[in-house]
């Protein structure tokens, strides 16, 4: 297990939400199969924020976000600057623009979140761009 402590939190905004019948594609080349009626939320984080684009396995979410204690997948491949997130389980008072769903932190702790897109935590935090706005707490 890793010693260390965790000391990044990683969170965007909803900024879109929508609802889809069963069957309804979504994302690039439309990879995405809705496998029943869902509610996705548009995040505004993408690759061109240094997310990982590619999962390691066709049949496995790219990536996996915090919204209101749920885990919840991302629907298909990130685009450049959004994601779409499966927030079908998710808490309803929680899914709301503006919500903020975690990326990183939490449960999604730096190693698992690069551990479910096939690389290390050591190159998740290192590809983080700068659009990202930074907040340092407490003592460096």
């Amino acid at each position: 297990s890793n010693p260390m402590r965790e000391v990044v939190t990683l969170q965007a905004p909803i900024l879109q939400l929508r609802d889809i019948a069963e069957g309804t594609r979504v994302g690039y080349n439309a990879r995405w199969l809705a496998k029943r009626p869902s509610r996705l939320a548009v995040i505004s984080a993408g690759y061109a924020d240094g997310l990982m684009r590619l999962p390691p396995d066709a049949d496995k979410p790219v990536a996996e976000v915090l919204i209101g204690g749920t885990l919840c997948p991302v629907a298909g491949r990130l685009s450049m600057d959004l994601m779409i997130i499966d927030a079908t389980d998710a808490p309803s008072d929680a899914i709301h623009r503006n919500a903020p769903v975690t990326l990183i932190g939490g449960p999604l702790d730096i190693d698992r979140v690069g551990k479910t897109a096939g690389t290390i935590g050591y190159l998740i935090l290192t590809s983080l761009s700068r659009r990202y706005q930074r907040h340092y707490l407490g003592q460096v």
